[in-house]
């Protein structure tokens, strides 16, 4: 069935489609996917940060950037690799969760996209968890 205003699930998607079209990228199932990412990041980096969790270590510079810019670079292309991970695994807050973890495995090539992964930073090891 072709998408019109007749078959449109609602009339935001029917006539009035060319008026809200700009809310897509906040309200659309690639919007929620992306801010979900977003968030995901952001939180990865604030646990990395915090110097009471011990099972993380602080990121560096370059590993931060990194994340930053898995953030920024986020694509439609990206969401629909959650959305087949969603499929898998019939969750859709784990299949991101899965995704971000996919994307930041350590490897040795250069990280071009979303897929590519982030090298770890070096970790200072310490005797004790209360000299950290």
């Amino acid at each position: 069935m072709t998408l019109t205003a007749l078959t449109a699930l609602s009339p935001l998607d029917g006539r009035y489609q060319g008026k809200v079209d700009a809310l897509r990228n906040y309200f659309s199932e690639y919007g929620l996917i992306r801010y979900r990412v977003l968030i995901e990041i952001e939180w990865f980096k604030a646990l990395s940060a915090e110097a009471s969790i011990v099972e993380i270590a602080p990121f560096s510079a370059t590993t931060i950037a990194q994340l930053d810019r898995l953030a920024a670079q986020f694509s439609e292309a990206d969401a629909e690799q959650i959305k087949a991970i969603e499929k898998r695994t019939n969750h859709d807050v784990k299949a991101i969760d899965t995704g971000c973890a996919k994307s930041c495995r350590p490897t040795r090539r250069p990280r071009t996209s979303w897929n590519s992964s982030i090298s770890p930073a070096p970790r200072k090891t310490s005797t004790t968890s209360a000299t950290r």
